[in-house]
């Protein structure tokens, strides 16, 4: 993604930059101190994502995110601040942010953040035919929030009872969502492609499923000496 950070703090920026570089998730990162740079750089290049401060000098963040959504920009929003006054959330959910980070905040939860933001993207644009249409549980994905029940009721049947440190409970659901639609075995490759996510990633979930009894796995040659990893849900949890 390409991505935007608006904070006037330059070594917050710095932070917040290398913790989006660490995610693997971002193809460029550009860093605007102000309201008005911010705008200086939405007009000349398309992002992705904008991670927004809104303790600006001048202008808060919030003004930006109004002027993104009259600009009718398609850019993904995440507030990251110590502003917790509801009435900025109510702002922020009225003017479709896709996050809300308090800071301090921790690494787990900021890549959470952006892995769901990722998804999100890359669903809508997977799905930009004019004859594609949403089926509801789709919907429910988009829509619904990590760890809300109504989202968690889609991996019920192979819920994790715990995450690993650094795997996010949105990606965990994307992931085995995808993989009882599959009904088959499948390579780690396969998953990342149809995802779009690094298969490094990828690996990580489908080994902690291996490890917990939700996945079974077995190896196969394919070319001489390059044996692969297939999986497969445990017999039992298939829909």
């Amino acid at each position: 993604m390409n991505i935007l950070i608006v904070e006037d703090d330059p070594m917050v920026g710095k932070i917040n930059k290398q913790f989006a570089e660490n995610t693997g998730l971002a193809e460029t990162v550009s860093c605007a101190e102000s309201v008005q740079e911010a705008k200086r750089y939405l007009e000349i290049a398309e992002y992705d994502l904008v991670l927004l401060d809104v303790f600006l000098p001048e202008k808060k963040g919030t003004s930006l995110l109004s002027w993104i959504r009259q600009k009718d920009l398609s850019v993904s929003v995440i507030l990251i601040t110590a502003d917790k006054r509801p009435s900025t959330v109510e702002k922020a959910l009225n003017w479709g942010a896709s996050d809300y980070l308090v800071k301090p905040f921790t690494y787990e939860r900021f890549q959470e953040a952006l892995q769901k933001v990722f998804l999100i993207r890359k669903t809508l644009h997977n799905a930009s035919d004019k004859e594609h249409r949403f089926e509801q549980k789709s919907l429910d994905s988009l829509f619904t929030s990590p760890g809300h029940p109504e989202h968690s009721s889609h991996t019920d049947d192979i819920h994790a009872p715990l995450l690993d440190k650094g795997l996010s409970t949105y990606t965990y659901s994307i992931i085995t969502d995808k993989v009882q639609d599959y009904g088959r075995s499948f390579t780690a490759e396969e998953l990342a492609v149809d995802l779009g996510i690094s298969r490094v990633t990828v690996r990580r979930y489908l080994e902690y499923m291996y490890k917990n009894e939700i996945l079974e796995r077995h190896m196969e040659y394919g070319k001489p000496g390059r044996p692969l990893h297939y999986y497969r849900l445990r017999d039992g949890r298939e829909k």
